[in-house]
C-alpha cells in the first residue's frame, strides 16, 4: 500500500476512482526533473495540473532526485496562493476524466492559512461552505469532548464565542487543555468560562469519574458534544482487547453517553418552565458510515459477532475501520434517541457531520509523501478545523427535530444506509447495541444500571 493511502481512502474510499487515480501517481517511480521555480507562475502553468502532469512520470530519474522534484511539484502549485486566486486543472491521471478547470477563491485565516472555499478534485468532491452559526448559548453549560485540538478546539472556541455560560474542555492531557483554554480566551476575550477535564477515552475508571464529577456538579449540564476519536495507522489492541478504533470510537463514547444522559435529563427537567428549553447529546460522526458494506443475512446469523468480526487484526485496513466505527456510533445513536424518547425526556440524541476537514486524526500517518499530500489536501479540498466546527455547534442548536437524526451540510437528513433506515426497521440497531452492551459489561457491571436508569419515565 502506498504511503499516502490511508490519506485518500477516508476521502473517496478504496475503490473509488480518484483514490485508484492516486495511487497511481503516488505509487510510480518517480516524477521528472523541474525546472526552476523562477518559470511562469503555477496559473499560467495549469495549477496543480502544471505541478504533476507537466512534469509526468519518469522511470530514469534517479532516487537521489525524486525528493527535490516532489516539493518542486507541490511549491510550483502552491505559488499562485499569494494572488488570492488559482486556476487549476486537475489531470486526466488523476481524474480519469477531460481536466476540469476551476477558480478557487482563497482567502487567509488568522493563522495564515490558505484554504479553498470551493474545490472540484478527483471524484468531483464538492464541499460547500458552512454557514457561520450564529444561535447565542446564553447560560448554556457546554462540553465538549477531545477539546484542545482540531475540530473540538474550534468548536470549544465558538460555544465560548457564542457567550455559552460555562463550557468544559475534556482532555487526556491536562497540560494540553490549560494550553488551549489560554488560546481561546485569547481569542474570545473571555474569562471566567472554560474549565479543563481530564478525561481518557481509553480508560473506563477515568470515564468513570469524569461522568461522576459532572453527576456531583451542581450546575447542570445542557450540551455534551462527544467529538473525541482516533482514526489508526495500524491494528492496536486496548487494555480491554478491543482494536482501538472500535474501542474509542464506539466502546467508550457509547459508556460515556451512558453516563452523561442522566445529567442532561436532570437539566432538561429543570428547564422545561423555560419556552423552547432542551438538552442535547451530540456525536460527532462521518457519511463515510454510509459506505459500510452489511448484509441483512450477516446480522441474522446468530454466532456473527459483528464486534468480533471487526476486532480482528486478519486484513485490517485503517479507513475501513474509521468508516465502519463511523457506523457503529450510528447505532448507538439511533438507539439511545429511541430510549431517551420512550422514557419522555427532553434529551435530543443527534450526530453530526462536520465533513472532509484539515484535522488531527492522520497525525499518525508520517513521512514525506504523507506530509505531502496532506499539504495538497488541505489546500485544495479539506476544509479547516475551523469551518468544520461550524457543523458542530449549528448542530447543537437546531432543537427536537434533530433527534435521532443527522445533521450535514446546514440541514437535516434522515439516515439513508440499509440498515439504519426507519423505512426497513434499522436491523442493524438492535444488535449493534446489543453486542455493545455485552461487550462495556465485561468491565464495567453497571452498564445495565445504567440503560435501566435511562428508560426510567422522566
Amino acid at each position: 500500500m502506498s504511503i499516502i493511502q490511508p490519506l485518500l481512502l477516508p476521502l473517496w474510499g478504496p475503490g473509488s476512482r480518484s483514490t485508484q487515480g492516486l495511487m497511481r501517481v503516488s505509487s510510480s517511480s518517480s516524477f521528472r526533473h523541474l525546472p526552476s521555480l523562477s518559470a511562469a507562475p503555477a496559473r499560467s502553468a495549469g495549477g496543480l495540473r502544471g505541478a504533476i502532469s507537466t512534469y509526468k512520470l519518469n522511470t530514469a530519474l534517479e532516487p537521489s532526485r525524486r525528493l527535490p522534484a516532489i516539493f518542486r511539484a507541490v511549491i510550483a502549485s502552491s505559488s499562485a496562493f499569494s494572488t488570492g486566486r488559482l486556476y487549476t486543472t486537475i489531470p486526466h491521471t488523476v481524474a480519469r476524466r477531460r481536466p476540469q478547470t476551476t477558480l478557487l477563491k482563497q482567502h487567509y485565516s488568522g493563522l495564515g492559512l490558505v484554504h479553498a472555499r470551493k474545490a472540484t478534485m478527483a471524484g468531483g468532491l464538492i464541499q460547500k461552505p458552512l454557514a457561520e452559526p450564529q444561535t447565542k448559548f446564553t447560560n448554556k453549560t457546554v462540553l465538549v469532548t477531545g477539546a484542545n485540538s482540531g475540530l473540538g478546539f474550534e468548536a470549544a472556541t465558538k460555544f465560548t464565542a457564542l457567550d455559552a455560560k460555562r463550557v468544559i474542555l475534556a482532555v487526556r492531557d491536562v497540560s494540553k487543555g490549560e494550553q488551549a483554554k489560554a488560546t481561546i480566551e485569547s481569542r474570545t476575550g473571555k474569562k471566567d468560562v472554560l474549565e479543563v477535564w481530564q478525561l481518557d477515552m481509553n480508560s473506563y475508571p477515568s470515564i468513570r469519574d469524569f461522568a461522576n464529577r459532572i453527576s456531583s456538579d451542581p450546575d447542570g449540564l445542557d450540551i455534551a458534544v462527544l467529538n473525541a476519536g482516533v482514526f489508526m495507522v495500524g491494528y492496536e489492541k486496548s487494555t480491554y482487547g478491543w482494536e482501538e478504533t472500535l474501542q474509542v470510537n464506539v466502546l467508550s463514547t457509547a459508556l460515556l453517553a451512558l453516563y452523561l444522559l442522566p445529567k442532561l435529563r436532570d437539566t432538561a427537567r429543570k428547564s422545561r418552565s423555560q419556552s423552547g428549553s432542551f438538552s442535547l447529546l451530540e456525536f460527532v460522526s462521518s457519511r463515510r458510515h454510509e459506505k459500510v458494506a452489511l448484509s441483512e443475512e450477516a446480522l441474522e446469523k446468530p454466532d456473527h459477532g459483528l464486534l468480533d468480526q471487526f476486532n480482528q487484526a486478519t486484513n485490517y485496513n485503517s479507513s475501513k475501520q474509521y468508516q465502519t466505527s463511523k457506523f457503529l456510533l450510528m447505532c448507538v445513536m439511533r438507539k439511545l434517541a429511541s430510549l431517551v424518547k420512550d422514557s419522555g425526556s427532553d434529551v435530543v440524541v443527534t450526530a453530526v457531520c462536520p465533513g472532509f476537514c484539515q484535522s488531527n486524526l492522520s497525525r499518525g500517518h508520517q513521512g514525506i509523501l504523507a506530509d505531502l499530500l496532506r499539504a495538497v489536501l488541505n489546500a485544495l479540498v479539506l476544509r479547516t478545523s475551523e469551518e468544520g466546527s461550524r457543523a458542530l455547534v449549528s448542530g447543537a442548536a437546531v432543537g427536537p427535530e434533530a433527534h435521532g437524526r443527522f445533521w450535514y451540510d446546514d440541514d437535516l437528513h434522515d439516515l439513508i444506509h440499509p440498515l439504519l433506515s426507519a423505512e426497513k426497521g434499522e436491523p442493524a440497531v438492535d444488535k449493534v447495541w446489543d453486542e455493545i452492551v455485552a461487550a462495556l459489561e465485561k468491565d464495567v457491571p453497571e452498564t445495565k444500571q445504567l440503560i435501566a436508569e435511562l428508560t426510567r419515565s422522566s
